[in-house]
């Protein structure tokens, strides 16, 4: 009953923005952020996207409790760049997490208006980095690893990464 509350809110927000905007909504809807640069099946789910004329709108429901920033959110960011391409570009955009059992200041639903310049810079970051780890060198081992790289399991920088920490981090008794 919990969950169903508190999904409920975040529903009702989304349906808030639809008609806000008159906008066309699309729910888990996998977009390929690496299409535009060449790269075809670098894909994420976005469990919200509503499109108008004048904005995208990309939403993420984070059921935990501990509580996820939209600001500069590379998640978020990465869908953004997948519905950009996917919808084309448009006046204005906005991320947002949805989090209703999160305990944040802001409230549990975040909203962050993205410059288009904002945007433009992190294509190019998000295109330098595929572009490096497909072609010029050596994967980059980072907090992506962790939740949103696909190749880990088979990725020899991480391999090499973990078997140092595991070399160099003591066992106790």
């Amino acid at each position: 009953e919990e969950m169903q509350d508190a999904l409920l809110s975040c529903a009702e927000w989304v349906e808030d923005q639809v008609e806000e905007v008159d906008g066309e909504l699309h729910t888990e809807l996998r977009v390929d952020y690496g299409e535009k640069f060449g790269y075809v099946g670098l894909t994420g789910t976005a469990d919200v996207i509503v499109a108008s004329e004048q904005e995208l709108l990309v939403a993420d429901l984070k059921y935990g409790v501990r509580p996820v920033e939209a600001e500069a959110n590379t998640q978020l960011l990465t869908y953004l760049v997948g519905a950009t391409h996917r919808f084309g570009p448009r006046k204005s955009y906005r991320v947002a997490i949805l989090q209703p059992r999160g305990r944040h200041a802001k409230g549990p639903i975040r909203v962050w208006r993205v410059s288009k310049k904002r945007v433009a810079e992190f294509e190019q970051q998000l295109k330098a980095a595929i572009h490096g780890n497909y072609n010029e060198g050596p994967a980059v081992v980072g907090s992506h690893c962790r939740n949103y790289c696909l190749v880990a399991p088979v990725c020899p920088a991480l391999a090499d990464h973990s078997l140092r920490l595991f070399r160099e981090t003591p066992i106790e008794d």
